[in-house]
């Protein structure tokens, strides 16, 4: 019952505080933080993280979804309401404890970049197989918090544009 109270709650509040929005739809491409975990190996098979810079893997065996999808909607005056980011990518970057991940740096580089508290909703993408973490880059190890402000930036910064 709590869940179901919860889905009524929500939409009697919507219908009491409707109003007039205008609504924008766009996608752009981030493929520079996105990586398949699988990889192809000497040995023909298929492994899941087999260790940075292992000498054994021969690519990557599938590919990522680099699409950033967005929606967003303005009130009559042209202020943002809130916006939608769907995006393929595990919020695997860390510190542990965080839930919200390098999702909580993409929502403050969309809210800086454009003078605005409106909430980000983010949408997870098919991301079965997608991470942030490159197995063919023996070098790329940045700190958790770091890797999740990577992240984060760069696919808040394609939203917004």
């Amino acid at each position: 019952m709590t869940v179901q109270k919860a889905i009524v709650d929500a939409v009697v509040w919507a219908d009491r505080y409707k109003a007039p929005a205008q609504l924008g739809f766009g996608s752009g491409t981030e493929d520079k933080v996105s990586f398949n975990r699988r990889l192809r190996m000497k040995n023909g098979q298929t492994w899941s993280h087999p260790g940075a810079g292992n000498p054994d893997i021969l690519g990557y065996a599938g590919p990522i979804d680099p699409q950033v999808g967005v929606i967003a909607a303005w009130d009559l005056n042209g202020a943002l309401i809130g916006t939608i980011v769907n995006f393929a990518c595990h919020a695997t970057a860390g510190p542990g404890g965080i839930s919200a991940n390098w999702i909580h740096y993409m929502e403050q580089t969309i809210q800086g970049s454009l003078q605005s508290r409106a909430p980000v909703v983010f949408l997870q993408g098919a991301c079965g197989d997608i991470t942030q973490v490159d197995k063919l880059d023996p070098y790329q190890r940045p700190a958790p918090a770091e890797w999740s402000q990577r992240v984060g930036g760069r696919v808040g910064a394609e939203a917004v544009k």
